[in-house]
């Protein structure tokens, strides 16, 4: 769970796991089977270590412990660029499209519409679609911290590791999140109904249905999809 949470960590650094039990025995067996073989494949390329606990005085490692985590306290987060992303995505029988909200530190407000030019998506495609171009936006927009609010419980779930994604197309639009995630300093997502982002909808419908787009919103299309497709 920490490596598939933690991605970026586990993909930049080398990591050394301390423990007493013999999990490096465990988790490095060639002949392993079952679930330990699934962990194996995940894990065996990442650059993890596994060494048992050096003796050392029991007051040596309070006093250290207690320096240590004095000395790696975090200040208060820098917020002054966070922003706010609402989205949300929408499938027609003309089209499908998606709508993003970009409301910035200081309280201003940018609205997108995008229209997709490619073979008709699923609805959960569209809203990871939504998803992962409006994280794009904000990166061009200048974005370090991201909060991003959308109605898609199933894409929320899936990205936050709450319930597995098994189509291919879901698994890879969830590890395309993950990776650009690991782009901010800081980003979270979270679940809203979808009376709370009605306005991100309307957009959203804008893109699907080729609708004429109002004065002081941007236009955006794209004719391929964010990821492979399988």
């Amino acid at each position: 769970m920490s490596s598939r949470k933690l991605t970026h960590y586990f993909t930049e650094h080398p990591i050394t796991v301390i423990s007493n039990s013999a999990i490096g025995d465990i988790l490095t067996n060639p002949n392993a089977t079952g679930r330990v073989a699934k962990w194996l494949i995940e894990l065996a390329p990442r650059d993890i270590k596994y060494e048992h606990p050096k003796a050392i005085k029991a007051q040596v490692l309070r006093d250290f412990t207690t320096e240590w985590i004095e000395a790696q306290l975090p200040g208060a987060p820098d917020v002054s660029n966070s922003w706010t992303m609402y989205f949300d995505g929408s499938k027609k029988n003309e089209g499908a499209g998606a709508g993003a909200i970009f409301i910035s530190p200081k309280g201003d407000k940018l609205h997108y519409v995008l229209q997709m030019g490619f073979e008709l998506p699923s609805n959960n495609e569209a809203e990871y679609e939504a998803l992962v171009h409006g994280m794009r936006m904000a990166k061009a927009l200048g974005c370090t911290r991201l909060m991003i609010y959308g109605d898609s419980n199933l894409v929320v779930q899936q990205t936050m590791k709450a319930c597995d994604a098994i189509a291919d197309n879901m698994i890879a639009y969830r590890d395309l999140y993950n990776l650009m995630e690991g782009s901010f300093e800081g980003c979270e997502l979270r679940h809203i109904g979808r009376e709370s982002n009605e306005e991100a909808d309307m957009l959203a419908n804008l893109g699907s249905t080729k609708a004429q787009i109002p004065p002081g919103v941007f236009l955006e299309r794209i004719d391929h999809r964010s990821i492979k497709q399988k």
